[in-house]
């Protein structure tokens, strides 16, 4: 039996998933994992993709969270369907 985490709709909140110590084997991600602006006044309440790949790069960046994610993960596998505010690729942060 394969033991599988699932995760979803963390929108940057990774704290909780990182926390996880229980024993798995594949962690699955199924979208919106990264935070977003998103429809916000600033943004006249529409979601601009270039926008947001800038927004989640620089989070990215400014986190340190691939590498704590390579870490947490252990050598175990990671599988992610992007949501429709990820804009930036979790498959390609894990490589």
């Amino acid at each position: 039996m394969l033991r599988v985490l699932h995760s979803s709709d963390l929108h940057g909140a990774c704290e909780t998933l990182l926390a996880v110590r229980e024993d798995f084997e594949v962690w699955l991600d199924t979208g919106d994992f990264f935070p977003n602006l998103g429809r916000v006044q600033a943004t006249g309440y529409r979601i601009d993709p270039q926008e947001e790949r800038r927004h989640q790069r620089r989070w990215l960046e400014e986190s340190g969270l691939a590498a704590r994610l390579r870490d947490w993960l252990q050598g175990r596998k990671a599988l992610s369907v992007s949501g429709n505010h990820d804009f930036v690729s979790l498959t390609d942060l894990l490589r």
